[in-house]
């Protein structure tokens, strides 16, 4: 079994998950521009090719467990009827019917004839759990980490191995996109009995990252609440020095203010005081004073 697309990345609704329009979506959607190549993902028969006002030009496709795979929302078909192998191209992804609102590919799989009018989650697959590692099926973009060297790894499964890469380009070049081996010149190889400890490996590495990250997210919550302190400080000293500088200008002028009016008392004074009558009344003191010696 291999995965329709090239590539394999979730976008969109995912299985049995409430929509806008329905209290359960069917299938799970993929992230596909219009004109994406889809691949038979085993060998199988494809029972039906047609249009629908909600997800636009179906095709269904009995794999060879019985599984019948709808695929929605095409734009071309490659191929309407008959059995074909594993990885021949069967269609091309669109943006068409009325449940779409930018392109992608819907595929929900049914493990009993499909009936729209009367089913339950029972009676379909989660994509994303049947479509498993180890059944085979391709894992394009997928991020592993060997046990051995702890690199990344681009990786698919062919003959229960898991050949590895460390150069995206090179993965692309061999794999020729899907399961097919065409010489394959192998940068590492594990049983597919150790996927498990890679995949554990990579998650473990993931951990540790998600724990770096929220170390460092209270790190700066931390120095951001002490720079707030900090500003706090400083705009509170600030008031301060401002009210003081405030009363010293109050009191600077009160002062001003009382030596002016002393000032100006004293000039009244001055401007008012009666010379003549008391230059008069001293000269009369002095003779009399005279006068009597």
């Amino acid at each position: 079994m291999r995965f329709p697309l090239n590539q394999r990345v979730v976008s969109g609704y995912k299985f049995w998950q409430k929509t806008t329009y329905s209290a359960h979506h069917l299938g799970t959607d993929y992230r596909a521009s219009i004109g994406t190549p889809v691949y038979a993902p085993t060998d199988g028969t494809i029972i039906y090719t047609g249009w629908g006002n909600q997800g636009g030009w179906w095709l269904y496709f009995k794999d060879s467990n019985g599984r019948i795979w709808r695929f929605a929302h095409l734009s071309k078909f490659h191929k309407r009827s008959g059995s074909v192998k594993e990885g021949t191209l069967i269609a091309t992804t669109g943006n068409t019917g009325a449940l779409t609102t930018s392109p992608h590919l819907h595929i929900d799989i049914w493990k009993k004839p499909v009936n729209l009018s009367s089913y339950t989650k029972g009676d379909l697959e989660d994509p994303e759990v049947y479509i498993k590692v180890t059944q085979g099926a391709v894992m394009d973009y997928k991020f592993y980490m060997t046990p051995d060297t702890g690199k990344t790894i681009f990786a698919f499964i062919k003959d229960k191995f898991l050949y590895a890469y460390t150069d995206w380009n090179k993965y692309l070049k061999d794999s020729g996109g899907d399961s097919q081996l065409k010489n394959v010149k192998m940068v590492n190889k594990l049983p597919v009995t150790e996927i498990d400890r890679a995949v554990a490996s990579y998650n473990k590495q993931i951990s540790g990252l998600n724990q770096e990250i929220l170390v460092r997210e209270t790190q700066y919550l931390n120095e951001r609440r002490l720079r707030q302190n900090d500003k706090r400080m400083y705009e509170s000293q600030v008031k301060t020095l401002e009210d003081e500088y405030k009363q010293k200008l109050i009191d600077a002028k009160k002062e001003a203010g009382q030596k002016l009016n002393i000032s100006e008392w004293l000039y009244d004074n001055i401007k008012n005081f009666n010379w003549k009558y008391w230059v008069e009344t001293i000269k009369n003191v002095i003779a009399k004073f005279k006068g009597r010696r």
